[in-house]
């Protein structure tokens, strides 16, 4: 009998060396890095188009006046069991922070047009709006007016529990003032200006003030609060320092 042919090795060799080769390949192949995922509730860095809300146009006008809306403007503390609309929400958002022209201008003056705010939204009771933390997106050069949901939660028990302010505790809205102190630095070459940023705080409020009264609404401004505590427990970024808690709703008067 004569011996094989070498050709005759050729194509189960050829065939051994493809079947290793992908062996190789699959022992070898990265990971994925189940440690880089989280299963903690959702934080204000982790974002997704998903989680915008388009709010009501706002309007540019209303019967009140602005010297009838000043006269009457009073601090309420004290709120009724009774629920905001978006609509209210979407014009109380525009008077703070809203865009106005095509420059980026807002309803609220900036220091150099640095924009160091921002404003963040708890509805523990508004319309079409589940509890838990949002921001607003006023826009940069061009408006865009929307929400942006964070996470869901029912942070009305966190200020039941956690403080002895009446208003605090039972107003159906809350919205939290910030101020980025960096961000107006950047502008003065290092040189911390926060003095500027507390000012602008200082504008929108009033906005929020007269806005406010002229929806039939009140509120009061906040700033006996843990800062530490409140950051840390809302997820709000580590460079922001909060400025004012504003609770809103329909005053008892």
């Amino acid at each position: 009998m004569s011996a094989p042919k070498k050709e005759n090795f050729i194509v189960p060799l050829t065939t051994i060396g493809i079947i290793f080769l992908l062996i190789t390949v699959s022992f070898f192949k990265p990971k994925e890095n189940l440690s880089s995922k989280s299963s903690s509730p959702l934080s204000i860095e982790q974002e997704s188009d998903l989680d915008l809300i388009d709010l009501p146009f706002p309007n540019k006008d209303s019967r009140v006046s602005v010297e009838r809306a000043l006269n009457n403007r009073r601090s309420y503390r004290s709120f009724q069991n009774k629920p905001l609309s978006l609509t209210n929400l979407s014009q109380l958002l525009w008077s703070a922070q809203g865009v106005t022209v095509n420059w980026g201008g807002r309803t609220a003056p900036s220091f150099k047009s640095v924009y160091p705010l921002s404003v963040y939204v708890i509805p523990n009771q508004v319309t079409d709006l589940d509890p838990g933390l949002y921001k607003y997106n006023p826009g940069d050069l061009q408006p865009v007016h929307q929400l942006r949901s964070l996470y869901k939660a029912n942070l009305q028990t966190l200020f039941l529990e956690e403080t002895n302010q009446y208003s605090l505790q039972h107003a159906p809205l809350i919205l939290i003032i910030t101020g980025n102190m960096g961000k107006m630095a950047e502008k003065y070459e290092g040189q911390h200006h926060d003095t500027e940023v507390y000012l602008e705080a200082g504008h929108v409020a009033q906005n929020l003030f007269l806005q406010s009264e002229s929806l039939g609404l009140g509120m009061a401004v906040i700033r006996n609060f843990d800062q530490d505590f409140l950051k840390e427990t809302l997820k709000i970024p580590e460079e922001e320092t909060i400025i004012y808690l504003i609770p809103i709703g329909f005053p008892k008067k």
